[in-house]
């Protein structure tokens, strides 16, 4: 089985999905290292294109026993999906933010069709509760809607005795 791969699998959901439209010419598909990150990135890049896809490059998760010795490593993967809008027309905030929940909830039904398919590693994935909320007005006039999913992964637990020194 195939583990998956988030920061390509997303780089490449960037591109091909029509609502975002990702190229070197016009970049709309960065990592950032958490929320924070965020407004920093949007700062640095003048002319950044929206809307952007953003995730983030450190996945926390855990790792639990599924009986019998089996144990799985659950990260949770994490991304924004920003826009900007006219700072202070609460119907253009409404409308960026409905439009960032949209093309989310496009990304999570492109990845419930590869789990379908068994492909590109989201065999595992778990779709019983994936998280979703907007955040923001941050930077420029953006606000973004942040979402959070999990990929089973085997956890790759054995001990070895060369490791150590005993």
């Amino acid at each position: 089985m195939i583990q998956f791969n988030f920061i390509p699998y997303m780089e490449q959901v960037a591109i091909k999905l029509k609502d975002i439209g990702h190229t070197e010419a016009m970049p709309k598909f960065f990592r950032i290292s958490g929320i924070s990150g965020i407004e920093e990135l949007i700062a640095s890049i003048p002319d950044a294109q929206f809307p952007a896809l953003m995730v983030v490059e450190n996945p926390e998760g855990r790792i639990s026993n599924n009986g019998g010795g089996n144990f799985t490593d659950t990260p949770s993967y994490e991304f924004y999906v920003t826009q900007k809008y006219q700072f202070g027309d609460h119907n253009a905030r409404v409308a960026a933010k409905e439009q960032c929940k949209a093309i989310g909830q496009k990304i999570l039904a492109k990845m419930l069709y590869d789990k379908s398919q068994r492909t590109n590693g989201l065999t595992l994935m778990q779709f019983d509760d994936v998280p979703y909320f907007p955040v923001g007005p941050f930077a420029d006039q953006c606000i973004s809607v942040y979402f959070r999913f999990n990929v089973n992964q085997y956890s790759g637990l054995v001990y070895n005795p060369d490791d150590w020194n005993e």
